[in-house]
Order: C-alpha cells, then structure tokens, then sequence
C-alpha cells in the first residue's frame, strides 16, 4: 500500500511503498526467512553458528542510529528490507531500509514498545541485521538457505 502517513507505534511512516503486516502470519515470514540461513538461539540469532560480516557495540554516546547509518554506508546497503519485532503482536513492515532504520531508532529514544530486539532484512539478498537488547548490532548474510 502507498502510505499518506500513516502511524506506527508513535512513529510516523512517511508517504510511500510500505507493507505492514501484524500477528502470526508476520511470524511466518519471518521464521521461513531464517530457516536454513541463520541458527537461532533462545531470543535471537546464534552468532558462532552462524556467519556474520559486521558488529558493531553500541557504546555509552553513540547512538543506534550512527551504528545503523555506518552499516549501510560501510557494507552498501539499500532498498527493500522487512523489519521485525513482537509488542503486543508480531509486525512486519516492508519498505526501504533507510526509513527501517530511522524506526528502530525512534523506538529506541521513546520506549513505548515492550520490544527491544529488531531483525531488519532482505529476502532477496540472504541480509539480515540484527539490532539486539545486549546493545550490540549485527550484519550477517546468508545466500541460500542451509541444509
């Protein structure tokens, strides 16, 4: 759908191409883009069985949002990407991955979500990053899925 400008969470989505979809089947999405490409641990991505580019600690004065923007300039990321996180249920919002960003980082500044973990990625690319409770942020990719 071709947003006007809608709200999401206190976030205000500006116009364009965005996809948002709530509940179980976001959920699904999301667990049929990991299967095969990254091994999950008990609340995120294991990161020793799983190949990862980047990461980045996000230290006392600097903010998510620096990390993410040198991500993307560093490892040229653009386009389409689906972010992922649970509140009161599971959301998945498609749109482009610069203004995915800038959400996860309003989210981080005004608390208003239960959530604290964030999956941003790309089914085309095997990309996903993963913004983390444990204030780390990490790339990793993953072409194919495993066997």
């Amino acid at each position: 759908m071709t947003s006007q400008s809608i709200e999401v969470y206190g976030f205000k989505l500006p116009p364009g191409e965005f996809t948002i979809i709530v509940g179980e089947s976001s959920l699904a999405i999301f667990n049929k883009f990991l299967n095969g490409r990254f091994a999950w641990a008990i609340s995120g991505i294991d990161w020793t069985k799983s190949n990862y580019i980047s990461q980045y600690k996000v230290e006392k004065g600097r903010d998510i949002i620096a990390c993410l923007t040198e991500m993307r300039t560093r490892h040229r990321l653009s386009g389409k990407y689906s972010l992922w996180f649970e509140h009161e249920d599971a959301v998945l919002i498609t749109g482009d991955l610069k203004i995915l960003c800038d959400m996860v980082s309003f989210f981080d500044e005004h608390p208003t979500l239960a959530s604290t973990d964030f999956w941003i990625f790309s089914e085309s690319t095997g990309e996903c990053l993963e913004i983390y409770h444990e204030d780390l942020i990490t790339l990793g990719a993953a072409e194919t899925p495993r066997s």
